[in-house]
């Protein structure tokens, strides 16, 4: 079932709980961590869409520049990388500028989203693919709508966020007890705990996120 927000802390923890470690030992900042690391590695910034529009920009899609009328314009091409997901659109604009709202473009007309059957296999559009090849100065092309995978996560996906940050708490510790602290002493109770099992667990945990990880992976153009 989908979720409708990241893995918290003590999500995180949980996956540890059949591993003893020290009482004082805190899972703190380890989900945020994880989200940030799925969010790069995967290329969708963000992954989990807020629900609220907003307007990225971006340059004409294209290696050419033409002169017209004094100006040195880009582009010349017909495919736009979004750099991100987009799962909700409101409107794409061309030649906007500081002082141009530019032209409104029409789906299905001026220009498609793709992959084309993107609600059909479960993933957010990528690309656009104009009619035409599109020319235009800098941050010229505006596109309005709602970035993101979508508006929850896919079950494995929050998984794998939940044992990424169980790892990478885990991978934390063991450096702790390789530097030294092999034991853990609190109120005149010292106890030892086993660097290889703990990364062990953590190991485990990682594999596992990166096999559903590489399944996620946005490919760019």
């Amino acid at each position: 079932m989908p979720r409708t927000a990241y893995p918290t802390d003590s999500d995180v923890a949980a996956l540890a709980a059949s591993v003893p470690l020290p009482s004082g030992f805190a899972f703190t900042g380890m989900a945020a961590a994880a989200a940030a690391e799925w969010e790069r590695r995967t290329g969708y910034r963000p992954f989990l869409g807020s629900g609220s529009g907003s307007t990225r920009v971006y340059d004409p899609p294209g290696p050419n520049r033409r002169t017209l009328s004094g100006y040195s314009l880009l582009g010349g091409g017909r495919i736009l990388d979004l750099e991100s997901g987009l799962y909700g659109l409101t409107s794409l604009s061309i030649g906007v500028g500081p002082s141009a709202p530019g032209t409104a473009l029409t789906l299905g007309t001026d220009f498609w989203l793709e992959p084309l059957n993107a609600d059909q296999i479960g993933v957010p559009w990528q690309r656009v693919r104009f009619r035409a090849p599109i020319f235009g100065l800098e941050s010229s092309v505006a596109v309005t709508g709602l970035f993101g995978y979508g508006s929850s996560v896919p079950e494995d996906a929050w998984q794998a966020i939940a044992r990424l940050g169980c790892a990478l708490g885990l991978e934390a510790l063991v450096e702790g007890l390789r530097l030294g602290a092999v034991k853990w002493a609190e109120e005149n109770v010292s106890e030892a705990y086993d660097p290889t099992l703990i990364s062990g667990l953590g190991d485990s945990m990682r594999s596992w996120a990166e096999r559903v990880l590489a399944g996620y992976v946005r490919i760019e153009l």
